[in-house]
């Protein structure tokens, strides 16, 4: 069977070679990163992603919300939502943002086991 296409939304530099990095490692192939929300939508109608690693907090016009938000409306995909604070208003907001079973909540610094195992449940969904 072949593993899940993921697009990886991230800012930072370094915290997105770690995003990459790790689920290659599982098997899983990065379809390519994106580091604003506007480059994330387009990203994803153009590589139709099986999952997206989406960073809340981004800079520019639109957060990591909205363009999940604005990627659900064209085409239905997981979202694991990745945050610095996972006590914050924005991680209860993207909680309420997109449907049940569609979304995952993690916190930086990812940890290894919590990826594998939020990608694995996002993708078995």
């Amino acid at each position: 069977m072949e593993k899940a296409r993921i697009l990886i939304v991230e800012d930072e530099r370094v915290v997105a070679l770690d995003l990459r990095r790790m689920p290659r490692g599982w098997g899983y192939t990065d379809v390519d990163v994106a580091t604003s929300g506007p480059e994330a939508v387009e990203k994803a109608a153009k590589f139709k992603p099986d999952l997206v690693l989406m960073d809340i907090v981004l800079g520019g016009r639109a957060d990591g919300i909205e363009a999940a938000e604005r990627i659900q409306r064209a085409r239905p995909i997981p979202v694991i939502f990745i945050t610095a604070h996972g006590d914050d208003a924005n991680s209860y907001r993207a909680l309420e943002a997109l449907p049940v079973g569609m979304i995952r909540v993690i916190t930086k610094p990812v940890k290894e086991e919590d990826l594998k195992s939020a990608i694995e449940i996002a993708v078995r969904d």
